[in-house]
């Protein structure tokens, strides 16, 4: 059981005392008793954002507290600047106040028995749960907070538990099944813990303190309104722009860790391709908004251009399935770009000049429907949305337009006859959307009965309320995908849901006695998406809250924030917004736009 709010909170006024005053001082009596149940304590505290103390101890009680905080304070005094030299006292006096605290607090370490590394994340609740390791009179162990911050698992932080007991970072190696959990306890008397914790944290200086659950708080279903999901769009959208640098990091173009503000890796076109269509689709949900500024629409829309009109890799350097790879991204992205500008012209001019791209794209999968050897079957799906969105090149005769169609259609067809309903499901959004996109919009949908079992499956795996007692309720709404190691959500359910937001205001798919519950369902899965995106909740505890606002992190716990992970949510929710606009406008008898 985690500690008491009453008692987190009078725990964490006395720490909030001593940073003020920069002394963990001898506490009164009854500080002492309220202390009394605290196995574990983790003093953080932040200065203008950024991580100046850190104090963490594992023994219990008032003694054990305030060794955490004097830590703390000891190394923020240390850097913070300013902070010592002459007349130090004053000096902190004065900057002892901008000083945010947070406290997590453990009140009962719960014995594990996991037969493996990897079992500590199937026992663990990430975000929510720390884990310690007892090696004879020492306990070492990593608070959530601690986790989240260094992206590491539950699993990574159990071994880092056990190298700080025992002070060998050799005894714990995951790979070794000699020094797996039953063989350490059995040799070296290695004992395992996980807590919960108790979590309260000043998210601004002179702030009073918030009870955070995963570091942040719980998106209720209800905040979810129309104005809601269009600010949550916009926010998406102005973190995929970015501030119009074609360099910087900071734009979501790369892995970006929300808490730590750091940036890392390059990003693929496949990635600028997603990100052109999620801003095309917010342009769409907005073009009555900002149809007086053409410029700035423009502007975005010139940089995917130029990213399309890019020298594409050589067979030699990636290979035929690279290259085919690459052009069906570029043809995406180009597609993407052409809804933006209405020029479509402009979009593609720069595409596969040379014929390479369009010659490797063609031969991904026979008109028979027999894919080329070595296109995963992962990235089929996309393939297909790519040869479909290559059709859509103003400067294709009919001949060829009609060429690229019945490519589409016979790979199309392939993955319906190779995938069962279950396989189906990692196919999305894309075969959905290709199928969809081949179609006027009053033809009937060939593959109309197969999209509603991929429908039925997904909503089967739908987390409801009821359904996370005891995993935590900012998960209700997101999908599980059974094929992973961790049976819990992760950003992965916006793909799907981006597509079942199609479908819901699609009549073709969605009949009229349907649209409340498919509304229903999707806006259950919008809840969880939303509850992934870094807003003002979560980037508190971020060394660049700015550049993190509004990217959607690849899991609760896991602090990534992707290109792929945004854009597709950005679709999500667009797609949602477009779809109500069309039940409602059939619903009235108006026509939809």
């Amino acid at each position: 059981m985690p500690v008491s709010p009453a008692v987190s909170l009078r725990l964490y006024q006395q720490v909030d005392g001593w940073v003020r005053a920069m002394q963990a001082d001898a506490p009164p009596d009854s500080f002492i008793q309220e202390a009394a149940g605290i196995s574990a304590s983790c003093v953080m505290l932040r200065y203008d954002g950024a991580i100046v103390g850190r104090g963490v101890s594992f023994v219990s009680g008032a003694s054990g507290l305030r060794r955490a905080a004097a830590e703390a304070i000891e190394e923020a005094r240390r850097r913070i600047p300013g902070m010592t030299g002459h007349d130090a006292r004053a000096r902190e006096e004065l900057l002892a106040p901008r000083i945010t605290v947070s406290l997590e607090l453990a009140s009962v370490l719960i014995p594990i028995s996991p037969q493996t590394f990897d079992e500590v994340d199937l026992i663990v609740r990430p975000g929510l749960e720390g884990v310690a390791a007892r090696w004879g009179a020492n306990t070492g162990g990593v608070f959530p907070s601690q986790m989240m911050y260094a992206g590491q698992s539950a699993s990574d932080a159990v071994i880092s538990a056990i190298s700080s007991a025992s002070g060998d970072p050799t005894l714990a190696v995951r790979p070794d099944p000699r020094t797996q959990p039953p063989m350490l306890a059995e040799k070296s008397g290695v004992s395992l813990f996980k807590f919960v914790v108790s979590h309260l944290a000043q998210r601004r200086e002179g702030q009073q303190p918030t009870f955070m659950w995963r570091g942040g708080r719980v998106i209720e279903q209800r905040e979810l309104t129309r104005d809601a999901l269009k600010h949550f769009a916009d926010g998406m959208a102005a973190r995929l722009v970015g501030s119009g640098q074609e360099n910087e990091d900071t734009a979501l173009r790369t892995t970006f860790w929300t808490l730590r503000g750091t940036a890392s890796g390059a990003p693929s076109v496949a990635d600028d391709a997603l990100r052109a269509m999620a801003l095309a689709a917010w342009l769409r949900t907005r073009q009555n908004d900002i149809a007086a500024e053409p410029g700035s629409i423009e502007s975005v829309a010139s940089r995917f251009v130029r990213r399309v009109s890019q020298q594409p890799p050589s067979e030699e350097s990636v290979g035929a399935v690279g290259v085919a790879f690459d052009a069906a991204s570029r043809a995406i992205m180009a597609k993407a770009a052409s809804d933006m500008l209405r020029d479509a012209a402009l979009a593609w001019s720069g595409y596969g000049s040379d014929g390479a791209a369009d010659a490797a794209l063609a031969r991904v999968c026979s008109n028979e429907g027999e894919w080329a050897p070595g296109v995963p079957e992962a990235v089929r799906g996309y393939m297909v949305y790519g040869l479909a969105a290559r059709a859509t090149d103003p400067r294709l005769s009919d001949e060829a337009k009609q060429q690229w169609l019945a490519a589409s259609r016979a790979a199309l067809r392939a993955v319906y006859r190779e995938a069962g309903p279950g396989m189906l499901v990692s196919h999305m959004p894309w075969i959905g959307w290709a199928e969809l996109a081949m179609l006027s919009p009053q033809e009937p949908v060939p593959a109309a009965v197969a999209l509603r079992g991929v429908r039925d499956l997904v909503w089967e795996h739908q987390l409801r309320p009821e359904d996370v007692v005891e995993l935590g309720p900012d998960l209700a709404g997101g999908v599980v995908f059974t094929a992973s190691r961790m049976p819990v959500p992760t950003w992965h359910t916006s793909r799907v849901a981006a597509f079942l937001a199609t479908m819901m205001g699609d009549s073709r798919l969605t009949d009229p006695e349907e649209e409340l519950r498919e509304i229903t369902r999707v806006m259950a899965s919008l809840r969880f998406l939303r509850q992934l995106a870094a807003d003002e909740d979560v980037v508190w505890a971020s060394a660049a809250p700015q550049e993190a606002l509004w990217g959607v992190r690849a899991a609760l716990w896991d602090q990534r924030q992707t290109p792929e992970a945004t854009a597709m949510t950005l679709l999500a929710v667009c797609e949602t917004i477009r779809s109500l606009e069309a039940i409602a406008a059939r619903q009235s008898g108006r026509p939809s736009r």
